[in-house]
C-alpha cells in the first residue's frame, strides 16, 4: 500500500540524490541543469503540487566537453559504475545496471527492452539474485510470448466446434 508516508520518503530520497548532485557538479565546476522527470515535477508543484507526478531518477545535462570532468568527478564521489566493454571495445553499462534502471521505471518500452535481456540470456540467475525484491517480481511478469501463448492456449477451454478450430489454427506452428 502506498502511503504519504511512502510518497514524501521518496520525495525526500529524490531530493538528496538531486543535492548530493549538486555538490558534486558545483564542486568540479561543472555547469548543469536538471531535466527530465524531475524537472518537470518541479515545475509543476511550484504552480500545483498535487497535480507534481514523480519520477524514479534525477536526470541531468551538462555541456559535452564536460564529460570527462563528470566522469572524474562521479568517481571520486564512488558514484561510478564499472562499465562493461563490448566486443568492439565500446563501454557500456553493465547488464545489472541496466536491467535495475529497466525494472525501476517499468515503463512499456522498458518491460519490453528487459524482456529483450532476458530472452537472448544476459539475465543471468546471478543478476536475478542481486535483484531487491520488489525489481525480482517485476522480473518474473514477463515471459516470451512463445510461453504466454503456450499458457493462453492451455487455459482456455473450446466451447464449441469453431472454437475448436480457432485453438488448433493457434496453437500450431507457422509454416
Amino acid at each position: 500500500m502506498l502511503t504519504a508516508t511512502a510518497y514524501d520518503r521518496h520525495v525526500e530520497q529524490l531530493f538528496d540524490r538531486m543535492h548530493q548532485l549538486h555538490r558534486i557538479l558545483s564542486a568540479a565546476g561543472i555547469a548543469y541543469r536538471i531535466v527530465g522527470g524531475l524537472a518537470v515535477y518541479l515545475h509543476v508543484a511550484e504552480r500545483d503540487p498535487i497535480q507534481a507526478r514523480l519520477t524514479p531518477d534525477v536526470d541531468a545535462a551538462i555541456h559535452r566537453q564536460d564529460l570527462l570532468a563528470l566522469l572524474a568527478a562521479a568517481e571520486s564521489a564512488d558514484f561510478a559504475l564499472p562499465p562493461a566493454i563490448t566486443a568492439a571495445g565500446i563501454p557500456i553499462a553493465r547488464v545489472e545496471d541496466v536491467l535495475d534502471t529497466k525494472l525501476t521505471t517499468y515503463r512499456l518500452k522498458d518491460k519490453v527492452h528487459s524482456q529483450d535481456l532476458d530472452n537472448v540470456g544476459r539475465i543471468t540467475p546471478e543478476i536475478e539474485a542481486s535483484l531487491p525484491a520488489t525489481l525480482l517480481a517485476r522480473s518474473k511478469r514477463f515471459e516470451p510470448p512463445s510461453k504466454l501463448l503456450d499458457f493462453a492456449v492451455a487455459n482456455v477451454k473450446p466451447s464449441s466446434l469453431n472454437d475448436r478450430c480457432l485453438l488448433d489454427a493457434v496453437s500450431s506452428p507457422l509454416p
